[in-house]
C-alpha cells in the first residue's frame, strides 16, 4: 500500500511539473501574440498548441534557419507554403499558408516586441483586399528565442496569383555575404540573424534595402562582461552609431566581408577619468594615458606583468604622478625570463 501511495505521489508530481512546464512555454507564445496584436490591427493573431509542438521539434533540426523552417513545414504538413513576407503573401493564393521562423537574442519581451515590429512592417506592405488569420509560437532553445509565424490567407489580396497548387510561390529577395570567413544567406528586410562567439558574446546582423536598391547591413552587438566589439567591413573598421551598440555598413554587396570580433580591454574609465583595471593590458592603458592626467586607478584583480617601469618615469612623461592608485588588496606580479618579483600595490598617491 505504501509503495502504491509513493508511486501515486511521484506520478502526481510528474504531472504537475509537466503542467508547469507547459504553462511556461505557453507564456512565451502569449507574449509574442500580445506584442504582435498591439503592433498592428490587420490580423488578430492567436496561440496554437500544434504550432508550439511543431516549433519545439523544428528548432532541434540545426542552426540554419532555412533548415529549421523546412523542418517546421514538414511537422505542420504544409507542402507549398509561402514566405511570411510582403512578396510572399502578395503572391499567395486563398487557403495557402505564409510561414516564417525568426531567431532572436535578448529577453523574452524584447524578442517578442522586435518580431512584432517585423510582423507589422510586413502586413503594412500588403496589397489591399486580403483577409487573414494567424498563429504565433515562441519557444526558448539554446539561449535564443525562436518565433514562428503561420499566416493563413483566407482571401488572397488584390492582384495575387490564383490557380493550382503547382504554381510557384514568389520568394523574398536574398543576399549572401561573408561574416567571419563564413558565407551567410540573408533575407533582405527580414528579421536579424543572431551569431555567438566562443566566449558567449552575441551579435545580430540584418540586411535591408535602401534607396536606389543599395543594401545596408546593421550589426547590433551584445557583448558580455567587459568585452568590446570591433566591426570591420572589407578590413576597414566601422565606427559605432551614436547608440554605441549598433554599427551600420552601407553599400553592402555579395562581395562584402564583415568581421565582428570581441576583445576584453582590461579596464573601464568613468566620466571623472577614474580607471578600473583588471588586467596587464588595462594597466598599460592607464599608464599610457591616465598617468599623464593624474587619473585615479583601482585594481579589481591580481595582475601579472612581463615588464615594469616606475610610475611617472617610464610612460613617456617626466611628470610625477599625483593621483590615487588603489590596489584593492590585489597583487601585481612582475615576471621576467630570469626572475620573478612580486610587488603589492595597495595604496600609492
Amino acid at each position: 500500500m505504501q509503495v502504491k501511495k509513493f508511486l501515486a505521489l511521484l506520478l502526481s508530481a510528474a504531472l504537475a511539473l509537466a503542467v508547469l512546464a507547459g504553462c511556461g512555454r505557453a507564456v512565451y507564445s502569449s507574449q509574442a501574440v500580445s506584442a504582435a496584436n498591439k503592433a498592428q490591427t490587420s490580423v488578430d493573431f492567436t496561440t496554437s498548441t500544434e504550432l508550439d509542438n511543431a516549433l519545439r521539434k523544428a528548432v532541434q533540426a540545426g542552426d540554419d534557419m532555412t533548415v529549421i523552417r523546412n523542418a517546421l513545414l514538414e511537422e505542420l504538413g504544409y507542402q507549398n507554403a509561402a514566405y511570411f513576407s510582403a512578396d510572399g503573401i502578395n503572391g499567395a493564393r486563398t487557403g495557402q499558408h505564409a510561414v516564417q521562423v525568426y531567431r532572436v537574442a535578448g529577453s523574452a519581451s524584447a524578442s517578442a516586441e522586435s518580431i512584432a515590429k517585423e510582423i507589422a512592417n510586413v502586413l503594412n506592405a500588403l496589397r489591399s483586399g486580403g483577409e487573414y488569420t494567424g498563429c504565433i509560437s515562441m519557444v526558448s532553445y539554446n539561449g535564443s528565442y525562436y518565433i514562428a509565424i503561420d499566416l493563413t490567407i483566407v482571401k488572397a489580396p488584390t492582384g495575387s496569383s490564383s490557380g493550382g497548387d503547382d504554381e510557384p510561390v514568389p520568394e523574398p529577395s536574398k543576399l549572401s555575404i561573408t561574416i567571419n570567413n563564413a558565407s551567410v544567406e540573408f533575407i533582405v528586410d527580414g528579421a536579424p540573424v543572431t551569431f555567438t562567439d566562443g566566449n558567449g558574446n552575441s551579435y545580430t546582423v540584418q540586411i535591408s534595402e535602401g534607396p536606389n536598391g543599395a543594401f545596408t547591413a546593421t550589426i547590433v552587438t551584445r557583448p558580455t562582461g567587459h568585452y568590446e566589439a570591433t566591426v570591420k567591413a572589407d578590413g576597414t573598421v566601422i565606427s559605432p552609431d551614436s547608440d554605441g551598440m549598433t554599427c551600420t555598413v552601407a553599400n553592402v554587396t555579395g562581395n562584402t566581408n564583415l568581421e565582428v570580433t570581441f576583445e576584453d580591454p582590461g579596464y573601464t574609465v568613468d566620466a571623472n577619468n577614474k580607471y578600473t583595471v583588471w588586467s596587464a593590458q588595462g594597466l598599460q592603458a592607464w599608464a599610457d594615458a591616465g598617468v599623464k592626467q593624474n587619473a585615479d586607478c583601482t585594481l579589481t584583480e591580481d595582475i601579472t606583468l612581463t615588464s615594469w617601469n616606475a610610475v611617472g618615469s617610464g610612460f613617456g612623461t617626466s611628470k610625477t604622478y599625483a593621483g590615487t592608485f588603489d590596489g584593492g588588496g590585489n597583487t601585481i606580479f612582475l615576471r621576467t625570463p630570469n626572475k620573478t618579483e612580486k610587488r603589492s600595490k595597495r595604496q600609492q598617491g
